[in-house]
């Protein structure tokens, strides 16, 4: 791999625990492509990765990102749903 597909790579991640909807300028600046080169890196992130491309009213074309814990909070887990309080509890005399 080289040095700038490394950094794409690192682009991309970024782009995909940051946003829901961004538009497809910002991806072009941020992997530095354009053209046919980022109509070719678009289909394979559709393909690949399950990126979704839509038209915008005026506005160009936005790309819709896979959903995530980080990019939609709501599906974050809670710390607290994973230890039981008796797990805990034993601590609390140490604390106060």
């Amino acid at each position: 791999m080289s040095f700038e597909q490394a950094i794409q790579d690192y682009a991309v991640h970024i782009l995909s625990v940051t946003y829901q909807r961004l538009p497809r300028t910002i991806v072009a600046e941020a992997v530095n492509i354009e053209g046919v080169a980022l109509d070719k890196f678009l289909e394979h992130q559709v393909t690949e990765s399950g990126w979704g491309l839509e038209k915008s009213q005026g506005k160009g074309q936005f790309i819709v990102l896979p959903r995530s814990e980080f990019n939609y909070p709501e599906l974050k887990k809670n710390a607290a749903d994973n230890i039981p309080l008796e797990h805990i509890t034993h601590i609390f005399p140490i604390l106060g």
